[in-house]
């Protein structure tokens, strides 16, 4: 990848306005790795409801298997130890947790549905800066995570510059995104 332009992530943040919204990078971490577990047999809904913790070790068990390919091995050994890092206390809160929940009924409940949305998806961030401390992942890990690593070093700050950099959305999708969330807040003014 070539280096980070800082001209050019200040232009994107000054376009798309995105220091106003801090947690996209979050956001598009976490969708990247729902999306991998899917493609590797985690079905949606049990990403989307609240995980037993069977079904939890099976998820950490997938996320290892595609991060880190050719050390299931530590998996097993390191498992235990950073569990509550790797899951997250609410990774069971999600972007379709968010958006259709049926118990939301008021401002206030998606207010704290989004505060809970921020905190599961700073979780996720952790997660990733957290495995990808390994001295091996550069190495072994997939392509996409590859370039995503690359990009969170080259900014030094863990900024990423655009979605489209690591995550590839069809265009005016993270606006779709956004949108939405706000319509859903408005809803209740």
């Amino acid at each position: 990848m070539e280096g980070i332009n800082p001209e050019k992530v200040a232009s994107l943040n000054t376009q798309y306005n995105y220091e106003v919204y801090r947690n996209w990078g979050m956001a598009l971490i976490t969708a990247q790795h729902i999306n991998l577990l899917i493609e590797n047999g985690i079905d949606p809904k049990e990403i989307a409801c609240h995980l037993s913790s069977f079904h939890h070790h099976l998820i950490l068990e997938k996320i290892f298997g595609i991060l880190w390919p050719y050390n299931l091995y530590k998996f097993k050994r390191i498992c235990g130890r950073i569990r509550g890092m790797l899951t997250g206390l609410h990774f069971s809160v999600c972007i379709r947790a968010f958006l259709d929940n049926e118990f939301a009924s008021t401002e206030d409940d998606y207010l704290k549905l989004l505060t809970n949305w921020n905190f599961g998806l700073s979780r996720a961030k952790y997660q990733f800066m957290l495995i990808s401390d390994s001295n091996n992942l550069k190495n072994n890990c997939i392509p996409k995570m590859k370039e995503m690593l690359e990009c969170f070093q080259s900014t030094r700050g863990g900024i990423i510059v655009g979605p489209n950099d690591i995550f590839p959305l069809r265009s005016g999708q993270f606006e779709e995104i956004k949108n939405l969330t706000k319509k859903r807040l408005r809803e209740f003014k």
